[in-house]
């Protein structure tokens, strides 16, 4: 009995989301663009191609077992201008580098990973100018991976310092402090209609030893104190994060307290996003029995197949529009078909549109 009324539930909050969707006029709309995980050693080293890849030949454009080479980097971004020239702006949802080689020698350093960044960086202010790009960091944002520290500790440190250059125009300077102690940052969007909040879910990572404590870089006390300010300015949020809530790989205190305050709040939130997985899905956030909010969960860039796994992807970005209120109203999926595109130009299509595909 319990099992069918939590489904009732969950059907009813999932009819509600949608019904807002199809029935609010958007009026601003964002690209979000994740998980490219650029391979400057595609077709050389081929240090993100697994070994599943055999003697297959590497397309132009990339292959179902190795992280993408700049063609494809480079024809996503110009392609999201092509197809909508204006957002308001951009997530870009960070796992910019390659997936290391499982054995033998690496490129990797701390120079190397700043190129990286610096590349993508470079393209989307050259294909956007003057747009605000909102950059999340992943876990292959920072070498060695998953170790991004919570308070300035460690070699590495300075990657904090180096990003925060790269992108000052996009994060606001009274957040550079701290943007360089642990990676998190908000933000006022499209005149002050709604608050983003870029959160760093690389510190609740099991495999992060650079990050400790109870809450580390006091991202959780800050982002209680946001979302009050929030409350009291009668203002909406959407909070952005890498590594999504549930994940078997963060410690479960975490991401226990972060659940916590995203359903304590989940009448200012509007909606939580995620990415990290590659995959296109939405997970649903409970307060006790009730269905309260939602995270989208976006698809990459990269095609690379996890190893083990039946699945090959498709290179997806989205675009995203939502109210003058800050609501979601629709999303639209675009990808590009890899095979094809390795014959010869790459022609970048329509996946699906959230309103026309269940508006049935």
């Amino acid at each position: 009995q319990m099992s069918k009324m939590r489904t009732l539930k969950l059907t009813i909050f999932i009819s509600l989301f949608m019904s807002l969707l199809l029935t609010t006029k958007g009026q601003g709309h964002f690209w979000y663009i994740t998980d490219i995980h650029y391979d400057p050693t595609y077709n050389d080293t081929n240090e993100s191609c697994n070994k599943e890849v055999g003697n297959d030949p590497l397309g132009e454009y990339g292959h179902y077992e190795c992280d993408p080479p700049w063609a494809l980097v480079k024809s996503s971004i110009e392609e999201m201008k092509k197809t909508f020239a204006t957002p308001n702006f951009i997530v870009w949802g960070g796992d910019n580098a390659h997936h290391e080689a499982a054995d033998g020698p690496t490129r990797f350093s701390k120079e190397y990973m700043e190129e990286i960044i610096k590349n993508i960086t470079d393209l989307l202010v050259e294909q956007f100018p003057g747009v605000t790009v909102l950059p999340v960091l992943g876990n292959h944002d920072w070498w060695p991976k998953d170790q991004l520290p919570d308070d300035g500790r460690g070699d590495n440190d300075d990657l904090y310092d180096r990003y925060y250059t790269m992108w000052k125009d996009w994060i606001p300077q009274d957040q550079e402090a701290n943007f360089k102690r642990a990676g998190y940052f908000w933000t006022k969007l499209d005149d002050d209609k709604f608050t983003a909040i870029v959160l760093n879910t690389n510190l609740y990572l099991e495999k992060n030893e650079a990050a400790t404590g109870p809450d580390p870089g006091d991202q959780l006390s800050w982002l209680n104190g946001i979302l009050e300010e929030a409350r009291t300015n009668n203002t909406k949020v959407h909070i952005i994060m890498h590594v999504p809530t549930a994940e078997a790989s963060q410690e479960d205190q975490y991401n226990e307290k972060l659940v916590n305050l995203i359903v304590q709040n989940s009448d200012i939130i509007q909606a939580v996003y995620g990415a990290h997985i590659h995959f296109d899905q939405f997970s649903i956030y409970y307060k006790d029995t009730e269905p309260v909010s939602f995270m989208m969960r976006l698809p990459s860039i990269s095609p690379w197949r996890w190893t083990g796994s039946n699945y090959a992807r498709n290179p997806t970005f989205r675009k995203i529009s939502y109210s003058a209120e800050g609501e979601l109203t629709d999303y639209t999926q675009y990808y590009l078909d890899l095979p094809e595109a390795n014959k010869g130009e790459p022609k970048w299509q329509f996946l699906y549109n959230f309103n026309d595909t269940y508006n049935k």
